[in-house]
């Protein structure tokens, strides 16, 4: 399951994550979706206890189709002159 990280403080906040990597976050603002294997770092952990940072379950997407868009007009015969006057 996805989960957000969301900056509760004036600040901007940085963010060691699990695996390495780093996420800045600015005042009031939220990350994009996260594995919850990401927050589990001590560094994100004691932010949390602090109430520097909250954390929120990331919003569910609907099912994307797997359907092709329509292209406009036809493959054949767009453009092209037929010759008929």
């Amino acid at each position: 399951m996805a989960v957000r990280l969301e900056n509760l403080t004036r600040r901007p906040v940085l963010l060691e994550l699990a695996g390495g990597r780093t996420l800045r976050l600015a005042p009031g603002r939220s990350s994009g979706d996260l594995a919850e294997i990401d927050v589990e770092a001590d560094a994100v952990q004691q932010l949390l206890a602090r109430g520097v940072v909250a954390l929120h379950p990331a919003p569910e997407q609907a099912p994307r189709s797997g359907g092709r868009r329509a292209r406009r007009g036809s493959a054949s015969g767009q453009g092209e002159n037929t010759g008929a006057n």
